[in-house]
């Protein structure tokens, strides 16, 4: 049986873009308070505006909030595949099998990797799911 382990560099690569699409999806809240904020307009369609923005806003920063915590489950699981590689590795220098062959049949190892992999896969399913649907109450907002 072959068993593919993700590369932690990759992985920690993704988390980096992940936490930057958080940290743009501040900026954008952060840019659209200011916007609302500096119209001047005044009255009950104005109130209605910025209510509307406020909410938009928040959304935001719980996409943004959201997507910073699918980074640091990318980077949780990095680190745990970088255990059971050195762990996997320790084994391969004490002589008692060779990679591949400790990797497919040691269910030691590969239990807690395929556990701590579904933790990431579901996290980033809810952060997907969260960040399609701000994005299309943003744009239902703005009126895009």
């Amino acid at each position: 049986m072959t068993f593919l382990i993700p590369d932690p560099g990759e992985l920690r690569a993704l988390a980096g873009r992940v936490a930057s699409t958080a940290d743009t999806a501040r900026a954008c809240a952060d840019r659209l308070g200011w916007a609302v904020a500096a119209t001047g307009w005044h009255g009950p369609a104005a109130r209605a505006f910025a209510g509307q923005a406020d909410l938009a806003i928040g959304a935001l920063r719980t996409a943004a909030g959201r997507l910073q915590d699918a980074a640091g489950a990318l980077r949780r699981h990095a680190d745990h595949v970088d255990d059971v590689l050195h762990i996997a590795l320790g084994l391969v220098q004490a002589g008692l099998g060779p990679m591949p062959e400790l990797l497919a049949h040691s269910p030691q190892l590969l239990r807690p990797l395929g556990a701590e992999l579904h933790d990431v896969a579901s996290t980033a399913k809810n952060v997907i799911s969260d960040v399609g649907d701000t994005v299309d109450g943003v744009l239902d907002c703005v009126g895009l």
